[in-house]
């Protein structure tokens, strides 16, 4: 009974849908487009997950997809708020209108995080193709009047801004920017799977380490300048070469899939058909329960060199291992 207990985690991150309804260039979506495995989590393998939502600080409901494509989101995030857990998600906005809105708000949803790529509607549109600016500053607008009409705080209006190597001119935009756009708080993050070659320039945002240092000194100036408008801004950039470990939460979080497959972190659960880019699971939770894959002898052995530096061939090339924090703020859920 031990070995299926659902393990104490920071955090669960669940894919309910691998469908989307854009196609942002730096995507694997659009880029394995031939061999992508869409879908939406069934009702009946969530609700199997529940008691392992119990025991997690946080319930983040995205993935490969765009989350408001399930047909049925809202019971999915009910049924999470019934265990007590905090519960939050990321969208592109193309689909949250005000009485979605209204509604999320009344289900007590903790986090709404919007994807970013740009300061302007010209070079956020044009990267995030089939999302647009003004959509995610109508939905924003439409969180914050319901929120008010409400009297609460919740949920929290976060951004997650994609800082291109073609965008760095704009990064001293973003405090003012954020701030105009309402929200509470920004993780701003370099491109860290490279899906496309013409995108691998754009991923390394400096070349040596002084560029890298001079960088680093500039956005912490930008965070500043932020803090000083109330919003609270996160680094992840990606420095010219690789560092010693991965900054993933991997001993205190996990990503489950849509089909079940319960794999370290979204980078290593695409729902990609055949081998490249490879993927990695421990488990499926369709038949096994969430607490005995934790601690399965596979797992915990990955764990275990994970802690030591020691990484997996198949995260080993990954650009996460690149990114090196701007402060003591652990990784945030994507």
């Amino acid at each position: 009974m031990l070995l299926s207990r659902p393990p104490s985690l920071d955090w669960i991150q669940v894919e309910v849908t691998s469908h989307c309804n854009a196609a942002c260039v730096y995507c694997p979506h659009d880029a394995f487009r031939d061999h992508w495995e869409n879908r939406h989590i069934p009702l009946e393998l969530f609700e199997s997950l529940l008691p392992a939502f119990r025991r997690a600080g946080l319930v983040f409901l995205q993935g490969w997809g765009e989350p408001l494509l399930h047909p049925e989101f809202e019971r999915l995030v009910r049924l999470c708020k019934s265990q007590g857990c905090r519960v939050g998600t990321n969208t592109n906005g193309t689909l949250l209108d005000a009485d979605k809105a209204s509604r999320l708000v009344d289900l007590g949803l903790d986090v709404l995080a919007f994807s970013l790529c740009g300061t302007s509607n010209e070079k956020n549109d044009a990267v995030r193709r089939g999302t647009s600016l003004e959509a995610v500053r109508r939905a924003i607008r439409a969180v914050r009047a319901a929120r008010a009409k409400n009297n609460v705080a919740r949920p929290a209006v976060h951004v997650a801004y994609m800082l291109l190597r073609s965008g760095l001119q704009e990064a001293d935009e973003l405090p003012g920017f954020l701030h105009d756009l309402g929200a509470e708080q920004a993780v701003v993050s370099s491109l860290s799977l490279v899906v496309r070659p013409e995108m691998e320039r754009e991923s390394r945002l400096a070349d040596s380490r002084p560029e890298f240092e001079d960088l680093k000194k500039r956005l912490l100036k930008v965070r500043e300048r932020a803090r000083s408008l109330g919003v609270s801004m996160h680094f992840h950039i990606g420095s010219p070469e690789p560092r010693p470990a991965c900054p993933e939460n991997i001993g205190r979080s996990l990503f489950i899939g849509a089909d079940g497959r319960v794999s370290p972190c979204a980078f290593t659960g695409l729902p990609i058909a055949g081998e490249e880019p490879p993927t990695l699971a421990f488990g499926n939770a369709n038949t096994t329960s969430v607490g005995a894959i934790w601690r399965s002898k596979e797992y915990r052995n990955f764990r275990r060199q994970f802690e030591k530096g020691m990484l997996w061939p198949s995260c080993r090339p990954c650009a996460k291992c690149r990114v090196e924090p701007l402060d003591d703020v652990p990784e945030l859920v994507p």
